[in-house]
């Protein structure tokens, strides 16, 4: 339990705590009492899940998406009401952070609880999170960009190469090939995922006139019920240099734009590379993604 103070009061008592209001000018109501439940993945949560998602200015990133759903939720609750939540992943690693509009005012409070009570050592946040963004920033001692967020296309800076390989859609007879060319798109804790994403339909290959591989790109909705598609691509070493990434992610682009689906890309900070590439396509970043650290920049206190 955790129970804020009363200006010029100090309570006698966790009862009657409880049964104060905290004194704050424009709020009424609001309560004191803050408390994290573990919970599920049920309706709650997905209701929960919803509001964040509609309070983002820009849609989330398809690795941040992968990342949490083996993540476990944390119930933010306030005199009993559910106000808000967390995501807590393996490693002690906060991946989101909610509050409903009434607790606001609240939110250090809240994430300093959260922060202490679940023992986190660090936190990974998209620029655009507002709300998860400050609150790191008050309560982490050291941060480090890890990747670029590409969410707007302008006109490209040059022409996109004419290029005309033959495709077509992968199958899961090319598992070995895709678990072969991977590097990039796919970590070795992820080869096992490589048959559900090409059971979604979203990749495809590129080949040469004689059949020869060049590379493939990935085009997935980064979350069901959403217009949000990831564009991911990968180019052959032999292959590179001659314009083919920068071709397939136009060219996956202009599929998003014709069925009216929002084009989301992204990639390592160090991977200046593949930053060139999507920028050659028409791709600008204006966000990153940051990981907070409690202590110093290896996650200790």
């Amino acid at each position: 339990m955790f129970f804020l103070p009363v200006p010029g009061k100090e309570p006698r008592d966790n009862v009657m705590a409880r049964e104060r209001l905290i004194s704050k000018p424009g709020i009424s109501g609001m309560v004191k009492m803050i408390r994290l439940v573990k919970g599920e993945r049920d309706e709650v949560f997905e209701r929960m899940r919803e509001s964040y998602l509609e309070s983002l200015c820009e849609p989330i990133e398809l690795y941040s998406e992968v990342i949490c759903r083996d993540s476990i939720p944390y119930f933010v609750r306030i005199d009993g009401k559910i106000t808000g939540y967390l995501l807590l992943g393996e490693g002690k690693v906060l991946h989101e952070f909610f509050l409903e509009d009434r607790s606001l005012p609240l939110a250090e409070n809240i994430f300093t609880k959260a922060i202490e009570e679940l023992k986190v050592k660090k936190a990974v946040c998209q620029s655009w999170d507002h709300l998860f963004m400050s609150m790191c920033l008050l309560h982490f001692k050291a941060e480090k960009v890890i990747g670029y967020n590409f969410r707007d296309r302008i006109e490209p800076p040059g022409p996109i190469p004419d290029l005309d390989p033959e495709e077509r859609i992968a199958t899961l007879d090319d598992v070995d090939l895709l678990t072969r060319f991977r590097d990039g798109i796919f970590d070795d804790s992820e080869v096992k995922d490589i048959p559900y994403w090409i059971e979604k339909g979203g990749c495809t290959i590129y080949e040469d006139s004689d059949g020869s591989f060049i590379g493939y790109g990935m085009l997935n909705r980064t979350i069901d019920g959403r217009d949000w598609f990831d564009i991911g691509m990968y180019v052959r070493p032999e292959c590179r240099k001659k314009g083919y990434g920068t071709w397939i992610i136009d060219r996956l682009a202009d599929r998003c734009i014709m069925n009216g689906w929002r084009p989301t890309l992204g990639c390592a900070k160090d991977n200046m590379a593949s930053k060139r590439t999507i920028e050659k396509a028409g791709f600008v970043s204006r966000h990153t993604m940051v990981e907070f650290f409690r202590g110093d920049r290896s996650g200790g206190r």
